[in-house]
């Protein structure tokens, strides 16, 4: 019997407008709402799903306890971390994620510039 192929699924593709948009959330620090982050950049679920996990609430700091996009305190929730997600857009248009920087923040300021020249110089 032969073995049939799975079909080839298309992926919708991520835009240069998309990517411009999401650099608002590349922060270093923060974890945002997945569900934000998709409605305000028009990023596909499919780069959603690859960058959000759940992650729960340590309500020990303020540092550490979530809040959703409506600023209510939350257990837990379906979320991006701003660095997990600049990474990811460096991935994406092809440049280094590596800075040698130490702090998450001039990281993510660095890597953010990196990735703003990369998408001007590909227009």
């Amino acid at each position: 019997m032969a073995k049939s192929k799975k079909p080839k699924v298309e992926r919708e593709p991520v835009t240069h407008e998309q990517v411009r948009k999401a650099l608002e959330f590349c922060d270093g620090h923060t974890i945002w709402e997945a569900s934000a982050v998709q409605l305000k950049t028009g990023l596909p679920q499919w780069f959603i799903d690859s960058v959000s996990f759940v992650h729960e609430s340590d309500y020990r700091d303020h540092k550490t306890t979530l809040t959703s996009s409506e600023g209510k305190t939350v257990d837990r929730l379906q979320g991006i971390y701003g660095k997990t997600l600049t990474e990811a857009l460096c991935d994406h248009v092809g440049v280094s994620s590596s800075t040698g920087f130490g702090g998450r923040g001039t990281h993510a300021r660095a890597l953010i510039r990196r990735i703003a020249e990369a998408l001007d110089n590909s227009n």
